[in-house]
């Protein structure tokens, strides 16, 4: 969509060092420690999809596939985790067959479903790449509660190679029914004219909207979450397909 293209391919080393210093560290990592826990790892197929690859740091899977839209991010993701296998997909259309004992979907890949059929299409995708028995993790911005949220209303300082810069984020709820969003985000160097900005339509969900598609899907609900203040929610599902 229009906009993506500036944030996550000529301003792709910016925004990843947003992510990493301002957005990574609100993450709930308990569902992380749960599906890449240490005593998880070995003999593992790890699938992680999205650009929140400094997530990953404190656990580096000996056998970890990472997966992004944006060639830029994945091109980020690889220097970060070199050992990981890269794979530049949608995650509607994953390229896999029963390939995985664990996936992660997080840092707000869904926002970019804005259809019902994409998240359907996600789900799909997502029964044909996991192991039975396996564990998947995905995150949603929350649509009760996102609009009113701290984390894309105001003003964040990153760095970037010693650079400091702004990121400014303003959000307005489109509709409801589904939760439309209109996201402006401007990332600005303080020392320098570089900047950019693009206004984003994403959507946010209820806990049924997201995981009414999975569960058709031969996913059970095992456990979830609502951050209240930052507007995100998880979930947690099993894998119980064949």
């Amino acid at each position: 969509m229009p906009g993506q293209q500036t944030l996550y391919n000529e301003f792709a080393d910016a925004y990843n060092a947003s992510y990493t210093q301002c957005s990574v560290p609100l993450i709930d990592r308990s569902f992380i420690r749960d599906v890449l826990g240490r005593d998880n790892q070995t003999g593992a197929d790890f699938l992680f999809i999205g650009s929140y690859f400094s997530l990953l740091e404190d656990y580096q899977p000996e056998r970890l596939t990472i997966c992004d839209l944006s060639l830029e991010m994945l091109k980020i993701g690889e220097k970060l985790l070199p050992n990981a296998r890269s794979v530049l997909a949608n995650a509607t259309k994953l390229p896999f067959q029963s390939t995985f004992q664990n996936i992660l979907m997080v840092g707000g890949v869904t926002a970019h479903m804005l259809r019902d059929a994409d998240l359907q299409s996600c789900a799909h995708s997502l029964a044909q790449a996991i192991k039975p028995g396996g564990l998947l993790v995905i995150d949603a911005y929350a649509a009760e509660s996102i609009a009113d949220s701290t984390y894309f209303n105001g003003t964040v300082e990153f760095k970037l190679g010693g650079t400091r810069w702004y990121r400014t984020a303003k959000i307005l709820k489109r509709s409801n029914d589904p939760t439309m969003l209109e996201v402006s985000v401007s990332l600005q160097a303080i020392e320098s004219q570089k900047s950019c900005h693009e206004t984003l339509l994403q959507r946010a969900f209820s806990i049924e909207e997201l995981s009414t598609p999975f569960l058709s899907h031969d996913f059970k609900l095992i456990r979830s979450s609502h951050d209240h203040v930052l507007g995100r929610r998880y979930l947690m599902f099993q894998f119980s397909g064949v």
